[in-house]
């Protein structure tokens, strides 16, 4: 076989990048019209409100029903054996999420509670640099307080007078406004807070758990665990709390029920081909597109044109993601040029020895086990990638190439790759 480009077969092609991207935004809109349909259920086309643990419940359902054929494959099971404990830790954190910004956008306007949502990818960068010793980004010092002003300009001093005993409420300009006691709008952006701390903590778990891998059978034991706790876990507290459920009374009801389902399914579906298409740092400023549709909503839909605080103090929290996004693409992007050679000792049962990431004179060897040597090569070719080296192979021609492909998945990268460029086996 002749010998091939590891840096060729790894570098997603322009075409599929940009079709990536467009998927990437598609997420973002249905996870919008997700919201949208998630408040009209409030009232539109219902006799009464329908309790957002019941909302919960029923999106939980249909994910579980879309997802839960995935599981029968021994992959996915063999998945759920490894980290049964992460499983559950990422399937109650995904739960607290979705019930906060389910509640946070049934007390304000879209356009706020998912403005106070965008604070996650900050969380997770300062989050990512404390608990999984990951390089942060070169902004984050100034994207913190930039966007951090922007959700108490977003919350406004009415609202953090109420915070301190003098209440608030939305007033019908889709703005929060000073009353005497504590209001449902202290109430929403304590919610919204809440979806901020436990999607960050979502994020980092799923990056524990998916790490080095874009296997379709992992995707989709993620958001069945995600699903399965947030049904049991709706189900019991509905249960607990002896909720009164409400049914829609006619068609329009349940369709506008059953797209909040679609509209889940279609955005978890599209961001995943997405990430399988383009590198996640070209794909992350996109996620502020969701500020925009968010605008939009308000103002078409609910026919709340959006104050000037909440432009204000949206658009620093914008700012202040995309600075964290743009930081990390260049950090990405600046590392020396530089051979990564990887080896497989026949003799050692498929060893896999890699160099450290600094390849200097005094670096060690990492070592992974033969049975690890499927994760082991897919973080040789993320590191080279990250070092976007343009020029000639990045790692060793394989002479006798295993006739499996793999997925290599990080946060500058993720891309199917053959296992046919990397190693020379000796």
């Amino acid at each position: 076989m002749g010998e091939l480009s590891a840096l060729a077969r790894l570098q997603p092609r322009p075409s599929s990048q940009f079709l990536g991207l467009c998927l990437y935004a598609a997420s973002t809109f249905l996870a919008s019209c997700g919201l949208v349909l998630s408040k009209s259920l409030s009232g539109t086309g219902l006799q009464a409100p329908m309790p957002v643990l019941q909302l919960i419940l029923l999106r939980s359902c249909m994910l579980v029903a879309c997802t839960l054929p995935a599981a029968r494959h021994p992959q996915a099971r063999q998945l759920l054996v490894e980290r049964p404990k992460l499983w559950l830790v990422r399937g109650v954190l995904g739960f607290a999420s979705v019930a906060f910004i389910q509640q946070a956008v049934h007390l304000l306007a879209i356009s706020d509670a998912v403005a106070l949502a965008l604070l996650s990818p900050i969380v997770v960068a300062v989050l990512g640099t404390l608990v999984l010793r990951e390089r942060p980004p070169q902004l984050l010092l100034v994207a913190l307080p930039l966007a951090l002003s922007g959700a108490l300009l977003l919350v406004k001093p009415g609202l953090l007078g109420a915070l301190a005993g003098g209440g608030g409420f939305v007033g019908s300009g889709g703005g929060i406004e000073t009353t005497t006691s504590l209001g449902p709008a202290s109430l929403g952006v304590a919610a919204g807070l809440g979806h901020v701390l436990s999607s960050a903590g979502a994020k980092l778990s799923v990056r524990r758990l998916a790490a080095g891998s874009t296997s379709p059978h992992a995707a989709a034991m993620i958001v069945l665990s995600a699903g399965l706790v947030s049904a049991v876990g709706s189900a019991a507290i509905c249960v607990l709390q002896q909720t009164q459920l409400v049914w829609p009374q006619h068609v329009g009801g349940w369709v506008l029920v059953a797209g909040v389902g679609v509209m889940s399914i279609g955005h978890q579906a599209c961001m995943t081909a997405a990430m399988q298409r383009a590198p996640a740092t070209r794909a992350a400023p996109l996620t502020y597109l969701s500020a925009v549709w968010g605008l939009l909503a308000d103002f078409l839909v609910f026919g709340h044109p959006p104050s000037a605080a909440s432009l204000v103090g949206g658009a620093a929290i914008v700012a202040g993601g995309l600075l964290v996004a743009l930081g990390r693409r260049g950090a990405s992007g600046s590392a020396p040029l530089r051979q990564l050679p990887v080896s497989v000792e026949a003799s050692s049962n498929g060893t896999a020895l890699l160099p450290l990431a600094n390849n200097t004179p005094g670096d060690r060897q990492r070592q992974a086990g033969g049975g690890r040597l499927q994760a082991a090569l897919a973080n040789a070719w993320v590191n080279a990638w990250a070092t976007k080296q343009h020029q000639g192979p990045a790692l060793m021609p394989l002479k006798t190439p295993p006739p499996r492909s793999i997925h290599v998945r990080d946060e500058n990268t993720m891309a199917s790759v053959a296992v046919n460029a990397a190693v020379r086996m000796v």
